[in-house]
């Protein structure tokens, strides 16, 4: 059996929740990313005509919605000069019998409130907030997303963190924390001082001869991962610290920033394998 798709929602609006429910019931797993910390009630009045309200008929939501929305019996357009009718829409039960589904007027935060409901209590959707998405990666028919400090690649969520004392990439099975792998640094900095061991980063994925590879710079060197396994691909040592620029891979180059030391700014060949700093270095 083939795994169900994965879609990728930007923004846990009343547009992202409603679409990842939908994603849902196509039999998609879906996973939402919300730069807010936390999802506030804020906004004003929505009027959600028969088409909308038909769709989150669909998506059980009217129900959610009893004592919050109100259906209006008529829309009175009137002239500005003699206030008398233009033009009168029946509403309420007509409108039920003619779209088959009512027009209703709602709080943004009491729909938005709803559809968050529905949303959480669904196994196949997936909620995170106080997300900053730094970029993206095209990959055939899909894309990767990078965060502020982390990567998401298929079910795993990559992070590296180089710090004073601890330096190590880990994969975290999204959906359930667990760890998959996790590798250690294993670079000669040259130094005991932990605070020349620290970086700041932020992954790339790419995909380049064939293969996957999550490239995460650190302190003294950049390394590429399998990001399937963990298994180190390959290395440049280039020395410098207190990295945090997100490597960029075009015309079939990693371009990498090395911040404070080392050779600054370099590009690299990524099909090499092992230790390529004396191989595989453009520039």
């Amino acid at each position: 059996m083939n795994a169900p798709r994965h879609a990728l929602i930007v923004g846990a609006g009343v547009g992202g929740l409603a679409a990842a429910l939908t994603l849902a019931r196509a039999g998609l797993c879906v996973t939402i990313l919300e730069r807010a910390p936390a999802l506030e009630d804020i906004g004003a009045g929505l009027q959600l005509s028969p088409n909308a309200s038909g769709i989150l008929d669909e998506l059980g939501l009217l129900p959610r919605l009893d004592g919050l929305a109100l259906a209006p019996e008529r829309v009175r357009v009137r002239s500005s000069s003699s206030g008398a009718d233009i033009m009168v829409l029946p509403l309420g039960h007509a409108a039920i019998a003619r779209w088959g589904a009512p027009s209703l007027v709602v709080h943004r935060a009491d729909l938005q409130a709803a559809l968050l409901g529905v949303v959480r209590a669904h196994p196949a959707i997936a909620l995170r907030t106080g997300v900053e998405i730094a970029g993206f990666t095209r990959e055939g028919s899909g894309v990767r997303l990078s965060l502020d400090g982390e990567t998401l690649h298929g079910d795993l969520l990559i992070v590296a963190l180089d710090g004073f004392d601890l330096q190590y990439v880990v994969a975290l099975d999204k959906a359930t924390g667990k760890t998959v792998w996790r590798k250690d640094r294993n670079i000669d900095y040259g130094t005991t001082d932990g605070d020349a061991k620290k970086a700041y980063p932020t992954a790339t994925v790419i995909r380049s001869e064939g293969r996957d590879q999550v490239i995460i710079p650190s302190a003294g060197a950049t390394i590429a991962y399998d990001p399937t396994s963990g298994a180190e691909l390959w290395r440049v040592n280039h020395g410098g610290m207190n990295g945090s620029a997100r490597p960029l891979f075009a015309h079939g180059l990693v371009y990498i920033n090395t911040a404070a030391g080392g050779m600054k700014l370099l590009a690299v060949d990524p099909s090499g394998s092992g230790d390529i700093t004396g191989s595989h270095i453009r520039w």
